[in-house]
């Protein structure tokens, strides 16, 4: 537990940075991060580290795959966020 509160406060930042720079509001970039740390706590007990190459460029990808994801998800459903948008407003 302590171990993996201490991965969340080191990387929060860095991941949410990348997600940002996809282009993602704040909130959506939020989500977004959720789901990669959801995908990490099944990824990283089979995790090896290989000093040969780079944890930071294995996170990056399970980032973009994530946000591909979610840019796929969006892009089927457009309507509800729309439709949400107009019951608020």
């Amino acid at each position: 537990q302590l171990a993996w509160s201490h991965f969340v406060r080191i990387y929060s930042q860095l991941l949410f940075k990348w997600i940002r720079n996809k282009g993602l509001q704040h909130d959506d970039a939020q989500d977004v991060l959720q789901k990669i740390f959801q995908v990490l706590v099944q990824k990283l007990p089979q995790f090896e580290y290989d000093h040969t190459r780079s944890f930071r460029n294995w996170l990056f990808t399970i980032m973009l795959n994530v946000w591909r994801d979610h840019s796929r998800q969006s892009a089927k459903y457009p309507e509800t966020s729309e439709r949400l948008d107009e019951e608020i407003g």
